[in-house]
């Protein structure tokens, strides 16, 4: 029993004697790269004006972000106490299905804070890519793209938190158990139907033609 033993651990012994030399010679050879300075040299083997455009189009993708967190609070300080909410709820409250009323907040609350952010989201995904040249959409093209995704949003998202809230009434204490497994269950659907169902809105697919790459 002792034999076989041996003569592992000399052959272990000797496969890693041999395989030193190669490795202190692969960290020979990388000993000499230098990161920054080839990062450096690819920065600049790009144009100044191409940069300065980049870190602009950067630098202002920052300051929409505070934008959008403020957008954001207006449009939620305007429905908790600027009466929107109160006056939505009042105004569905002779629905006798709660579902229903549910369903009608929902829709009214999405379709306000659409029309409430539509400024922004006009100045930042039409008017500023168009600044840059990242977009050669006209305006007309551009927002029917837009209500395209709002309204798939609407039709997705309605009916999801009109199940939450059904949900939420009937297991009362055990509310965040159901709550969890429902959102994640709703999350892994979308990645699944979005490239499918979702994607060609947006997209035009053409099969890829005869060729080597194809063959690959």
């Amino acid at each position: 029993m002792k034999t076989p033993i041996i003569l592992f651990c000399c052959l272990l012994n000797f496969m890693i004697a041999v395989a030193q030399p190669k490795q202190s010679t692969a960290i020979q050879t990388t000993t000499h790269f230098d990161p920054q300075k080839a990062t450096t040299q690819l920065i600049n083997s790009i144009p100044a004006a191409l940069r300065d455009k980049a870190n602009n189009y950067a630098e202002g993708g920052h300051w929409l972000l505070l934008w959008n967190v403020l957008c954001a609070a207006v449009t939620a300080w305007l429905f908790l106490f600027g009466g929107l909410s109160a006056y939505l709820q009042k105004r569905f409250a002779t629905r006798k299905n709660q579902n229903w009323r549910n369903f009608l907040y929902i829709v009214s609350y999405f379709i306000l804070a659409f029309l409430l952010s539509l400024p922004l989201d006009i100045y930042q995904n039409f008017i500023r890519e168009q600044q840059y040249g990242f977009s050669n959409q006209n305006f007309v093209g551009w927002l029917l793209n837009d209500l395209i995704t709002f309204l798939i949003e609407l039709i997705l998202a309605a009916p999801f938190f009109v199940l939450i809230y059904s949900i939420f009434r009937r297991t009362k204490e055990n509310w965040w158990i159901w709550g969890a497994w429902i959102s994640i269950i709703f999350l892994v659907g979308v990645v699944i139907i979005y490239p499918v169902f979702i994607a060609p809105f947006f997209n035009k697919y053409t099969p890829l033609k005869q060729g080597e790459l194809r063959n690959q």
